[in-house]
């Protein structure tokens, strides 16, 4: 019997992670980081906000991250098969064009070890072309890769290995 599955939008807004802005890679431009007349910002005078004549910082992207996580859609067991069908539905459906383009591989993707080198290892019956080949298959399609990784010691539920002491390395 073959699998089927529901794709379901997901936004998400991450804290603590790189805000994308401008039109190259796609994202829409960051807000002005000027809060809306009424909306409770700093009052005159109480010596917040920026310097007069002084432009304020983007804070936010204009939209929050949109797309599809493997957590709120399948849990932690997916693999090359589930995500590319995915991914499929998103074009076909015409949610990429919406604005849903990022495939985010939560909780699931690495196999929980470490090699001596400290690489991540990646289970080949899970991804038999590799991540590298599913990035770039993503990014053909007018879709963008996301991944997770947790900041400590241990993965999701203390389950795996994080991140901690390996930043670079996960992220390279």
């Amino acid at each position: 019997m073959r699998r089927q599955y529901i794709v379901v939008p997901v936004s998400i807004l991450v804290v603590a992670m790189t805000i994308f802005g401008g039109s190259a890679s796609g994202v829409p431009p960051v807000a002005s980081g000027v809060p809306p007349a009424g909306s409770g910002g700093p009052p005159a005078g109480s010596g917040g906000g920026a310097p007069q004549g002084q432009r304020h910082k983007p804070l936010l992207a204009a939209v929050p991250y949109m797309g599809w996580n493997t957590y709120y859609g399948v849990g932690g067991v997916f693999d090359e098969g589930t995500i590319l069908s995915v991914a499929r539905s998103l074009l076909d459906r015409g949610l990429a064009r919406a604005g849903y383009r990022i495939v985010w591989l939560d909780f699931g993707w690495a196999s929980g070890q470490r090699d001596r080198h400290g690489a991540l290892v990646i289970d080949r019956r899970q991804w038999p072309n590799g991540l590298r080949w599913l990035t770039g298959w993503l990014h053909r399609h007018g879709l963008l890769a996301g991944i997770y990784t947790d900041a400590g010691k241990s993965g999701c539920h203390g389950q795996g290995v994080g991140s901690l002491g390996h930043y670079r390395q996960d992220a390279d």
